[in-house]
């Protein structure tokens, strides 16, 4: 994608470009603009939104690609699943499922990458008894999962998808880039409004590091909802050895850091979010991290689920499995988790 590449470059600051900056710029005007519209006409009940009777959690964000909303939905299924019947509703995004209207309950309809979304493929191996209901319409989901015995709705990328009303919101950010670039889409990565956050129920700092408490400081003026700072942890056979990377997900800088922790890169194949090189790309790259005395390829979960497993590049390759810790607000988690729990006990 020439073009996103391009403009990632501009809001990067890895090209100067001031002509295209300031068309950008422009261009997010506007879309600033729309989104404060909307986000109006919904404040004042102009727009009609659907209420569930199931209890709704969203897991959101305010930026655009890599803040680590599916690794958290990931933990909350975790945490959840052995004592709730809970519904996954996710949009599946750029699947074939999402433009045909559809909606389709991945626990009882298997499907593939392409057909669902990589994402809600991934979670479904993980949780096959789950009900993952993908589609772009997120209230048939809804009424399919309540009158199919869902307990609890958890609503993926749910914050602009205010249509669907929610009992919990849950939004997820990235301690090194907290409010994307200070801009809006195009321009930046910045697509809804700051002040959404005084909504949130509980905020999810990722990659806090040492500096939580600067991004508490920051976070203050716009919210005063608890917040939890959480890590990635990567497992996985390539520990103390050589390896290649390639992915392709939103702010990969933060898997390949995760490994250079604890193994040495002799390569990089960084694709956009949701896509991956070609088999003759990987063939390539294969080759020549071999001939850098590479011993084996890595990539994200996500990224394993689309590939073909006949690949055969003289390499081994395996997915480095992403874990998220609490490293602070831990108690401020639990109470989320207990507070969940008993909406779905009270409907009982």
């Amino acid at each position: 994608m020439p073009l996103q590449n391009y403009v990632q470059d501009i809001i990067e600051e890895r090209r100067k470009a001031p002509l295209a900056k300031g068309v950008l710029l422009a261009l997010s005007k506007f879309y600033r603009t729309g989104v404060s519209l909307r986000n109006h006409a919904y404040d004042r009940l102009w727009l009609k939104t659907f209420k569930s009777p199931l209890p709704v959690i969203s897991v959101g964000n305010i930026v655009a690609g890599g803040t680590g909303k599916t690794p958290l939905i990931r933990l909350l299924l975790q945490e959840l699943t052995p004592e709730c019947e809970v519904a996954l509703l996710t949009r599946g995004y750029r699947s074939a499922i999402e433009k045909s209207g559809s909606v389709v309950n991945l626990a009882k309809s298997p499907s593939s990458p392409e057909v669902c979304g990589d994402e809600p493929f991934w979670l479904s191996s993980l949780f096959p008894k789950t009900a993952i209901w993908v589609g772009k319409n997120r209230i048939l989901s809804a009424q399919k999962a309540y009158e199919e015995g869902a307990e609890c709705l958890l609503l993926d990328d749910g914050m602009q998808y205010r249509r669907l009303r929610r009992d919990l919101d849950i939004v997820v950010m990235d301690a090194q880039d907290l409010f994307g670039k200070n801009h809006y889409l195009p321009r930046g990565y910045l697509r809804d409004s700051r002040r959404r956050l005084a909504g949130a129920d509980l905020i999810v700092i990722n990659h806090a590091d040492s500096h939580f408490d600067s991004v508490c400081q920051k976070i203050a003026p716009y919210s005063q909802a608890p917040l939890v700072a959480m890590e990635m942890h990567l497992e996985g056979e390539f520990k103390n050895k050589k390896i290649g990377v390639f992915c392709g997900i939103g702010k990969p800088h933060h898997f390949v850091k995760g490994l250079r922790r604890d193994s040495s890169i002799v390569g990089e194949l960084i694709s956009d979010d949701h896509c991956l090189p070609s088999e003759v790309e990987l063939a390539e790259f294969a080759k020549r991290c071999k001939a850098w005395g590479a011993e084996v390829l890595v990539c994200t979960e996500k990224d394993m689920v689309k590939l073909n497993k006949n690949l055969d590049f003289g390499l081994p390759i395996v997915a480095a499995k992403g874990y998220l810790r609490i490293v602070a607000g831990e108690e401020h988690w639990k109470n989320l988790i207990h507070k969940i729990k008993g909406m779905r006990d009270a409907r009982n």
